[in-house]
């Protein structure tokens, strides 16, 4: 924990600042984790993903594992798992005739019960039929996972005999009895604990890369038993309790704020005013560079027979539900390895594929083209974007190499003449009550402020691409590597 949640800890004094409060972990681990991104893109080269969620505790745990497609975040698959003291387990997201699956040669307990022979459970795509997009199993090809923990039934060690934690429990490597689980509603369980940790691997066996991260883990989502039912609405991050968030802003500053539903305490948890990372597009290597941006929260707040509402501004057409935001090629943040601007300003005319600057589903691309077209490469092309290719934001930086920021709130007015380019849309939400503990250690109470931008979160994914190389004596090797890093995030807060 930072020194400033420390400081903030012991100076808290009205009674909702004593409650649990969401908020990002520091150290990996916590009740949710967010995956921001899978693939099983068919390529070629076809992709998969692999994850592995651990429970770093000794205590038995039930948890809502759910995958959600990328265009609008529908639900495609879920299931309660459930882990001994100390246990893993591992999974498959893979491509199938009809579509995508998950599969698992683990023996932990799952209900519904996931084959532990390898056997791919398909997705559904049912809940497609509400939306404005097609029904296509393309849809499945990219998306997010989230993973909730349901409850907790203590020690391992001291489960009883009979009970639910003695069934689920590793014994000689395989649990006692799983099919105890189909009448489990959590009634022996408590609140949950935490200690939830993960790792996802984005892997082509064929194109001889992958590229690994972990998941933003949530730590005091909740202290109240989830609901065992499974179901879209069932236990999902909008039942974060109580309705409380604690951030770090710009300005060093931790604050804890109360809000008017769960929802809303996550998404300011997960609130994020820029996304910054690096792009690598050298001639040399054949380097591509494509930036994934999540937003999990955003089917919460809009789908089909919702209106939109903060911090999001817009409704799903058929092109989807644009969030204008300030693209950097017009008037930066964007600069090369050297710190010299590579903007190209509001002369610059955008191709019609090419919108100014539009976040358009749930999960988003941001690609960087370097003014080539974005099929140059073999790897480059295995990154469509989850909707029409032409909604996703793209960047055709001066440079090969440098950085950016994506501004995910309003942006200064641009004068670009006929051209027209609007405003970047002003993201906010409105918090209630909040107390801040400065740098300084002094604190400060208000009875509201507004938290600018999306909640969103995102990888840089780049590729070197060598081609085959011939490593001596005749002996080839695909030279072929890939690279997930973290976008960084900075909240304005006012």
């Amino acid at each position: 924990m930072s020194g400033g949640k420390i400081a903030f800890a012991c100076c808290l004094a009205v009674s909702w600042t004593q409650a649990f409060a969401v908020e990002i972990s520091d150290n990996g681990t916590g009740q949710v984790l967010i995956f921001p991104y899978y693939s099983i893109a068919n390529g070629p080269p076809a992709f998969s993903t692999l994850i592995t969620i651990t429970n770093t505790t000794p205590n038995v745990k039930a948890l809502r594992v759910r995958a959600r497609e990328g265009r609008t975040g529908v639900p495609v698959a879920e299931l309660n798992l459930y882990l001994g003291g100390h246990d893993s387990w591992t999974a498959g997201l893979l491509a199938t005739e009809s579509g995508a699956g998950w599969g698992t040669f683990d023996h932990s307990c799952t209900y519904p019960e996931l084959p532990q022979n390898g056997t791919v459970s398909p997705f559904a795509t049912s809940g497609f039929a509400d939306d404005a997009f097609d029904s296509s199993p393309e849809r499945l090809n990219e998306g997010y996972l989230e993973v909730l923990e349901l409850g907790d039934y203590g020690p391992s060690q001291d489960a009883a005999s009979g009970s639910i934690a003695d069934a689920v429990t590793p014994k000689a490597g395989y649990p006692t009895d799983c099919s105890r689980l189909k009448s489990d509603t959590g009634t022996e369980a408590a609140a949950p604990t935490g200690g939830l940790a993960g790792s996802a691997l984005v892997i082509s066996a064929l194109g001889g890369v992958s590229q690994a991260y972990a998941p933003t883990a949530l730590v005091q989502f909740t202290d109240q038993k989830g609901n065992w039912a499974l179901g879209p609405e069932s236990y999902s991050l909008a039942d974060a309790h109580p309705f409380v968030s604690v951030v770090q802003d710009e300005q060093g500053r931790t604050l804890r704020s109360a809000w008017p539903k769960g929802i809303d305490a996550v998404s300011a948890a997960l609130l994020t005013t820029t996304l910054t990372g690096e792009f690598v597009l050298d001639d040399s290597t054949r380097s591509t560079t494509v930036w994934t941006i999540v937003m999990p929260t955003k089917w919460n707040y809009v789908r089909s027979g919702l209106a939109s509402s903060a911090p999001f501004a817009s409704v799903y057409s058929s092109f989807g539900a644009c969030e204008l935001v300030h693209n950097p090629d017009l008037t930066g943040p964007l600069f090369n390895r050297e710190g010299s601007s590579v903007t190209h300003g509001c002369g610059y005319t955008l191709p019609p594929t090419r919108p100014f600057g539009a976040v358009c589903f749930s999960s988003s691309l941001v690609s960087f083209y370097g003014g080539l077209i974005p099929t140059r490469y073999p790897l480059a092309s295995t990154y469509a974007a989850s909707g029409d290719p032409a909604m996703a934001t793209s960047i055709a930086p001066r440079a090969e190499n440098g950085w950016g920021s994506l501004t995910l709130s309003d942006a200064p007015a641009l004068a670009c003449g006929e051209q027209g380019f609007p405003d970047a849309t002003l993201h906010s939400m409105h918090a209630g009550p909040t107390i801040a503990v400065n740098p300084d250690g002094s604190t400060t109470t208000t009875a509201s402020v507004d938290y600018y931008g999306l909640p969103a979160m995102g990888l840089a994914l780049s590729t070197y691409y060598n081609g085959v190389l011939d490593i001596g004596e005749g002996t080839p090797l695909l030279s072929t590597y890939m690279s997930a890093v973290p976008l960084r995030r900075n909240l304005h807060v006012q």
